[in-house]
């Protein structure tokens, strides 16, 4: 839900929802260059008596929002973390971080999400629907945020850093596994030998090691790998020993 100008939010407890309209107080100078208004309406949110008022201001002919302290008021609170919401909804969605329930179940593999937009956006892989195109190299993804992540290749934009190192990253988890380097912290642990890695993935690639899985197969000598990195290294070695003739 999103209200543009948000100034004030105001609960009410009875069981009727009492309207208020906001009116500008004094008389303002109509100029056609610098003139401002004052506009109020209301509206409910999840069913709880919610006056919300809301307030732009126009100045030199562009609106600017006029925000007071209590447009920062969040009405529902959750219980375990203090973090608040506007609506219930909201924090319904929320707490399933903490009560770790996954209601919608894809019908491909079975896995869960907590969001119903996260299920859709999982149905890709299984549909391979990509409908967001590079402009620049053509490349498709399966949502906008893949897609503008990717931009950053061509743009050289790593809008993320490190506040330890000041070393900067194009995409957010990989600051976040890259600080990890710096606290010790390894939070993903293999169940077969114990071994703890700092990504999810890199544990991943670890588990190869006891399933015997290699993957990457070499196209020239049929040799397969458990790694990507590691056929690439193999085929850089190739390349090197060859002569040429």
């Amino acid at each position: 839900m999103h209200w543009k100008y948000l100034s004030s939010l105001v609960l009410q407890g009875s069981d009727e929802l009492e309207t208020d309209s906001s009116q500008t107080e004094g008389s303002e100078e109509d100029d056609e260059d610098c003139w401002q208004e004052r506009l109020s309406k209301t509206r409910i949110c999840s069913k709880k008596k919610v006056q919300v008022k809301m307030a732009s201001e126009c100045v030199g002919g562009k609106k600017k929002a006029s925000l007071s302290a209590a447009s920062k008021l969040r009405i529902h609170e959750c219980d375990v973390c203090r973090k608040r919401f506007v609506c219930t909804s909201s924090l319904e969605t929320h707490m399933r971080i903490h009560n770790g329930k996954k209601p919608f179940k894809c019908d491909f593999c079975s896995k869960c999400f907590n969001q119903k937009v996260s299920l859709k956006r999982h149905m890709r892989i299984h549909t391979g629907e990509k409908p967001f195109q590079c402009d620049i190299c053509s490349k498709f993804f399966i949502d906008k945020y893949e897609l503008n992540t990717h931009m950053r290749i061509h743009t050289g934009e790593k809008p993320f850093e490190c506040d330890v190192c000041s070393k900067c990253f194009r995409r957010n988890d990989h600051l976040k596994s890259h600080r990890k380097t710096h606290t010790g912290e390894k939070p993903f642990k293999c169940d077969s030998c114990s071994k703890c890695c700092y990504r999810k993935s890199e544990l991943k690639s670890h588990m190869k090691v006891h399933t015997g899985e290699k993957p990457f197969e070499c196209h020239v000598c049929s040799k397969c790998f458990t790694r990507k990195g590691s056929l690439q290294e193999d085929v850089k070695k190739r390349e090197g020993s060859v002569t040429p003739g």
